[in-house]
């Protein structure tokens, strides 16, 4: 782990943004729709995505996509179990380290 110096004393990288706040988003799905018919919601309005059920949902770390998770219910809250992470381009972690072995 690479040190900083900072004020005269010595601090690992992670330290400096440790106390950092990243908000994290689940994505269910979008869907794009005209404005007659933004104007007929109301509640109990249902509306209708392309995701099939039992797909994973995104991870988000601001705007930058984080990997996909699947949705569970932990004490009657709504979780996500992460299933994939990725890294930059939508590579997955597992694929970054197998390159990075050869």
């Amino acid at each position: 782990m690479r040190q900083l110096k900072e004020a005269g004393k010595t601090v690992a990288d992670f330290q400096i943004v440790e106390n950092v706040k990243i908000v994290i988003s689940v994505e269910l799905d979008t869907r794009k729709i005209g404005f007659p018919e933004l104007m007929r919601l109301e509640p109990e309005s249902i509306l209708e995505l392309k995701r099939p059920t039992g797909e994973n949902v995104d991870i988000y770390a601001g705007k930058v996509l984080l990997g996909n998770g699947e949705i569970l219910v932990v004490e009657s809250n709504l979780a996500v179990r992460v299933s994939d992470l990725f890294y930059r381009n939508g590579v997955k972690k597992e694929e970054t380290l197998e390159l990075a072995k050869t």
